[in-house]
């Protein structure tokens, strides 16, 4: 019997290391989302639609159109979406009548823009008409207006 017992406790052991493993693993896992003309995505906008927490989005365009509308983007308090400039870019979001609308979003950091041109708000971040869901924690790091 102490046999049986000390298996028991051996096989719940090597299965806990397991799974400490996976999720570690998982919570480690992030994506960079690279957007622009010759990139898998062609908007910020398709990239946030896809985005998940601990994900970055890289814009490598020199000029990105503005007018964009991005809703629910959330990451959590360990794995922000950062949305960025690529590497040596100088990258602008000109014209509309505002750059982006954030609605809802949570744990994003906007660094790098040079944001210009619009014929409302420079960037418009609300929290699409609830106080039930405010948007919150929101970095805007670097950007020019």
């Amino acid at each position: 019997m102490p046999y049986l017992w000390i298996k028991y406790l051996k096989m719940r052991f090597i299965f806990l290391i397991f799974l400490t493993l996976i999720l570690s693993v998982s919570a480690l896992y992030s994506r960079k989302l690279n957007v622009g003309a010759t990139q898998p995505y062609a908007t910020i906008t398709a990239a946030a639609n896809d985005a998940l927490p601990g994900d970055s989005i890289v814009c490598h365009d020199a000029v990105i159109k503005g007018g964009m509308f991005i809703a629910n983007l959330q990451g959590n308090a360990n794995q922000w979406i950062h949305i960025l400039v690529a590497e040596n870019i100088t990258s602008i979001i000109k014209g509309g009548n505002n750059s982006i609308q954030f609605s809802d979003a949570a744990y994003v950091h906007i660094e790098g823009f040079i944001i210009e041109g619009q014929t409302g708000n420079g960037l418009n971040i609300d929290d699409a008409g609830s106080f039930d869901t405010p948007t919150h924690h929101i970095r805007i790091v670097n950007c020019v207006f």
